[in-house]
């Protein structure tokens, strides 16, 4: 899958047909600000996808029992430990 804006729709199917399933995405919080809304809606969604609520900072990295929300993406964080 290309972008996390293709996870929702698979997560939900996984969910409901009682696959585990475990998620890894980028909060992609380094964006553009034309993008920064766009990328702060689908990391909600994600999260409330896979159990999260009253998220008080959808861009925040976490890492959970099901999923894990990098931040502000892979590659920075893969440069930063290398």
């Amino acid at each position: 899958m290309i972008g996390k804006n293709n996870l929702d729709r698979p997560a939900l199917i996984f969910k409901d047909l009682g696959i585990p399933t475990y998620l890894i995405f980028d909060t992609d919080s380094n964006c553009k600000p034309t993008d920064l809304d766009s990328n702060k809606k689908i990391n909600t969604i994600l999260k409330e996808i896979m159990g999260e609520s009253g998220l008080s900072d959808p861009f925040e990295k976490q890492i959970e029992n099901n999923y894990a929300s990098l931040n502000p993406n892979m590659t920075i964080l893969i440069r930063f430990r290398t």
